[in-house]
C-alpha cells in the first residue's frame, strides 16, 4: 500500500474539520469533558467487578534511566527551611522541571 503524504492544504483543512471549537458553545470550558455524562458514569461504574485501584502515576526519578531519552526531571531546592529569614516567615521551595513533549520522563 503507498502511503501519500498529505499536503499543507490538507493538514490545515484538518485543523478545521475535526476542531471542538465551538462544539459545546462560545463559552464553553469543558470541551470533551463534556462526553462525560451522568449515564456515561454509571455505564462505566457498571462494568467494575473488582475493588481493586490501579495507579496511572509513576515514580519521578531525577536520574538518569534506562527509558529516559534525554533530560532527566529536575528538582532543586530553592528554600529549603533551614534557615528563617530576617522579614520573618519561612519555609520551603522547591522547583520541579520535565520535558513532557515527545520525550520520555
Amino acid at each position: 500500500m503507498d502511503k501519500q503524504i498529505p499536503t499543507e492544504e490538507q493538514v490545515i483543512g484538518w485543523m478545521d474539520s475535526l476542531s471542538n471549537w465551538g462544539r459545546w458553545g462560545k463559552d464553553d470550558q469543558m470541551g470533551t469533558l463534556n462526553l462525560i455524562t451522568d449515564a456515561k458514569r454509571t455505564q462505566a461504574a457498571e462494568l467494575v467487578k473488582e475493588g481493586i485501584s490501579v495507579t496511572c502515576s509513576r515514580l519521578v526519578v531525577p536520574e538518569i534511566a534506562a527509558d529516559v531519552t534525554t533530560i532527566p526531571p529536575l528538582h532543586y531546592m530553592i528554600r529549603a527551611g533551614d534557615t528563617v529569614p530576617a522579614q520573618g516567615g519561612g519555609g520551603t521551595s522547591d522547583f520541579l522541571g520535565f520535558s513532557y513533549h515527545g520525550l520520555t520522563i
